[in-house]
């Protein structure tokens, strides 16, 4: 999980996120990116994983 947490905070981060067109492109409409998004990018395989593990309650908030 805490490889997953330091991904998700390094493509959010300050550094990355204002400059990273791709990421900026998944923005919803209320600036949301959806899980199931970032978990198709290369290094989403960990969070994938972790995803099919999650309560089917919050796997049904996080999918489209």
């Amino acid at each position: 999980m805490e490889i997953i947490r330091e991904q998700i905070e390094f493509y959010f981060g300050d550094s990355n996120y204002p400059k990273d067109k791709f990421l900026l492109n998944l923005l919803d409409k209320e600036g949301w990116v959806d899980i199931a998004k970032i978990a198709k990018f290369n290094r989403g395989n960990k969070i994938r994983k972790v995803r099919r593990n999650l309560p089917p309650s919050f796997t049904a908030m996080t999918s489209t």
